[in-house]
């Protein structure tokens, strides 16, 4: 069954903290729910979030990236040339590589920090 983050944050009992590099902790599920809903709060919260992003989702069962690419592979085929936008890190981007996606890829995404890293 397809996760998303919400849903994985319902079934958690806890989430641990993971460090940065700036040697503070970063809370993803408290972040999740308690930051700004607007963009500069979706900006804030994952550029914050960016350097765990990926370790967090992963902790998660998060699937969407994989079984998205599965999907666009399925029914655009190989030669598919795919904009994700809201790309983040990349897990996409990388799944997409990964499930024999050959055409192009354009991400865009609000974070930098997490664009920095896609």
């Amino acid at each position: 069954s397809l996760k998303s983050p919400a849903a994985s944050l319902r079934t958690m009992a806890a989430t641990a903290a993971a460090p940065t590099a700036q040697g503070t902790a970063f809370e993803a599920a408290s972040a999740l729910t308690a930051g700004s809903k607007t963009p500069q709060g979706a900006v804030e919260l994952y550029d914050k979030w960016a350097e765990t992003y990926d370790k967090s989702v992963t902790e998660w069962g998060y699937e969407a990236p994989r079984v998205s690419a599965e999907l666009v592979v399925s029914e655009a085929g190989a030669q598919a040339c795919v904009a994700d936008v809201g790309c983040g890190t990349g897990l996409s981007g990388y799944e997409l590589r990964k499930a024999g996606i050959l055409g192009d890829l354009v991400g865009l995404d609000i974070s930098q920090e997490s664009l920095g890293l896609a």
